[in-house]
């Protein structure tokens, strides 16, 4: 039976359909940690997965997601299997694909099947928005409560242990943390690390039902968030965040120096495929950085091997936000329209 929690939010969950989905929300004994407890969380982490990818699933299992501690909570979100005779987001025959990873959400009961368009489409049509809300939703409706949410890749390398002790110093409302694209017109927060208080999840999770096809109800009120924000589903999550941050009132923490990723790399050694001869060279990057992405399975086992925790690490100074990109970026501008039909033709400066 569906649940009335999901109901009410317009998401679907597994014991809803077919029983992976279910089971990732009542795991007891799974790896994610399970939603049904009555404690609350710190932070609830959203792992986006392409199917294929079991095997950097894999390595964050085994790695970053064991510093989790008991008040952190985690699920991959990936795709459902498409109806027979359906193209596949890569088209030709993925049968051993989807059968791999039916049989993996059964085994770990830790992932959670979207359905929702596959494939990556381009950057002016995707379905990364409506995966991005589609997952904001399934959380407030299946997870207790958590006073902050961080989005991911799954090829990533988190400092999950790190983070877990910065939380107490970050601001716990109208919060947004990631790392900015220093380009003119193109100032935003990739959705590669995308971490929100609560209430912004809430705001930017309450998008009116009805849905246009979107998926998930996204695109209900007219496309709005919160019947006051223009949605656009079909670009990125980011690329929406991008006008968001701009507009409301949000403390941001643009971790230039410590967000390892393509809007400008930081380390070369998190960005092989192979592991390093001499995997030591992994155990200082956690003392220095807090995040990685395009990071191998291979990599991502050998870094979370060579890293030692202990308590205390170098405190964020979050003070009054702001984006920190360099000066000769220019002035930190977006406009939403450059790739989005349905967010307005403005030219916003981020502060």
């Amino acid at each position: 039976m569906r649940s009335a929690a999901a109901a009410a939010a317009g998401v679907v969950s597994t014991a809803d359909r077919v029983g992976t989905m279910g089971q990732g929300r009542t795991s007891g004994g799974g790896g994610g940690g399970s939603p049904t407890q009555q404690r609350p969380l710190r932070l609830f982490v959203a792992v986006g997965s392409a199917p294929a990818n079991g095997a950097l699933r894999d390595a964050a299992r085994g790695g970053w997601l064991r510093w989790r501690g008991t008040e952190v909570a985690y699920r991959f979100f990936s795709d459902d299997r498409p109806p027979a005779g359906a193209r596949s987001g890569s088209g030709g025959d993925r049968s051993a694909v989807w059968d791999a990873l039916d049989a993996e959400a059964a085994a770990h009961r830790d992932v959670v099947r979207m359905p929702l368009a596959v494939g990556y489409g381009s950057r002016e049509e995707n379905a990364f928005g409506s995966r991005g809300l589609w997952q904001m939703r399934w959380a407030l409706a299946a997870v207790p409560p958590f006073d902050y949410y961080l989005r991911v890749d799954d090829d990533s390398f988190l400092c999950l242990h790190k983070l877990r002790a910065e939380l107490a110093g970050y601001p716990p409302v109208q919060f947004v943390a990631g790392r900015y694209w220093c380009k003119p017109g193109r100032f935003r927060m990739d959705e590669n690390y995308l971490l929100f208080s609560r209430d912004l999840i809430e705001v930017l999770g309450s998008i009116g039902g009805g849905g246009n096809g979107d998926g998930g109800g996204v695109g209900g009120s007219g496309g709005l968030v919160g019947g006051l924000l223009p949605f656009d589903p079909h670009v990125t999550l980011g690329w929406n965040v991008g006008y968001w941050a701009a507009v409301l009132n949000v403390t941001v923490l643009d971790d230039q120096a410590r967000i390892d990723a393509q809007q400008g790399e930081l380390t070369a050694y998190m960005h092989t495929p192979d592991a390093a001869a001499r995997p030591a060279v992994y155990a200082a990057f956690c003392e220095r950085y807090l995040y990685a992405h395009h990071v191998s399975a291979a990599v991502a086992t050998a870094a979370a091997a060579a890293t030692r925790l202990h308590p205390v690490y170098s405190e964020v100074a979050v003070g009054a936000g702001g984006v920190r990109c360099p000066a000769a970026a220019g002035a930190p501008t977006f406009l939403a329209s450059r790739h989005s039909s349905r967010l307005p033709n403005v030219k916003v400066t981020q502060l």
